[in-house]
C-alpha cells in the first residue's frame, strides 16, 4: 500500500455539508438532500456529516449538461 501519511488523510477529509458542497460544486441544500437519501457516501462524527474527497470522486459523477440528477 502507498505511504500512509496523516497529512494526506487530513487533506482528503471534508467535514460538514458546506465543505462537501463546495467540493462538489453544489448548493448546501442539494448536498443535504443527497445525504438524507444516501445518494453520496458519508459517515457521521457525532452530529457532523463527514465525507472524503476520494469517496466522492469514485462515486459522484455530474452528467453532461452540468446538472446532477
Amino acid at each position: 500500500m502507498a505511504d500512509d501519511n496523516t497529512d494526506d488523510l487530513a487533506s482528503d477529509r471534508l467535514r460538514g455539508i458546506t465543505r462537501i458542497a463546495a467540493f462538489l460544486g453544489e448548493p448546501d441544500r442539494r448536498v443535504s438532500y443527497m445525504v438524507e437519501r444516501d445518494l453520496i457516501p458519508y459517515t457521521r462524527e457525532g452530529r457532523s456529516i463527514v465525507s472524503f474527497k476520494s469517496w466522492l470522486r469514485g462515486h459522484y459523477v455530474r452528467p453532461p449538461g452540468g446538472k446532477a440528477p
